[in-house]
């Protein structure tokens, strides 16, 4: 049985928490936990992931900084290798390598993005695949809004997302739309 490490990452949004495990390429991140209002991701992973152990090695600390960066605005591209991807479904895997090609500063909506993965009639099922993105920060799932530019879902809340959102140079009315918005992909 493989060893799930665990590295906890201190957020200004509570504790984001990092779960791997090394494969005979190297470590590959397994998941990530992100804090909700009423649920730290500590006390989360506490719960799904009783013996992980803590440990760190200098991909996790990599991961970890990219978090931080994510969650500061400063949101760069994340090589998806590191990731482990094997658990999601052939479906949720394209919407969630489409939603990483997401740049900060622009966003995608659902619709736009079935678009981009041949789906043209799945935005509600772009959607639910990233509702259960198990690498959020990572794979962006905060750019991704409703078609008329209001915020939509997300796991650790719609203020987190729009914060999220604002520090990254995206401009909201006060009704919540995002202003003027820098859709990806751009032409459709």
């Amino acid at each position: 049985m493989l060893m799930t490490g665990r590295v906890d990452v201190a957020s200004e949004f509570g504790p984001v928490v990092l779960l791997w495990n090394r494969d005979s390429e190297g470590p590959l991140v397994r998941r990530i936990l992100m804090s909700k209002p009423d649920k730290p991701a500590d006390v989360v992973a506490d719960s799904l992931f009783p013996h992980a152990v803590f440990s760190r090695c200098s991909e996790t600390d990599f991961v970890a900084e990219r978090l931080l960066e994510v969650i500061g605005g400063q949101g760069r591209p994340f090589p998806v290798d590191l990731l482990d991807l094997s658990s999601c479904t052939s479906f949720q895997l394209s919407v969630l390598l489409e939603d990483s090609k997401i740049v900060s500063g622009s966003v995608s909506s659902y619709g736009r993005l079935a678009k981009a993965i041949s789906r043209p009639q799945g935005a509600r099922a772009v959607g639910n695949a990233l509702a259960w993105n198990p690498f959020p920060f990572l794979i962006p799932c905060h750019r991704v809004v409703s078609a008329d530019g209001s915020i939509g879902g997300f796991q650790g809340g719609v203020s987190m997302k729009q914060m999220l959102l604002e520090r990254e140079g995206v401009s909201f009315s006060k009704s919540g739309r995002i202003i003027s918005p820098n859709w990806y992909p751009s032409e459709q």
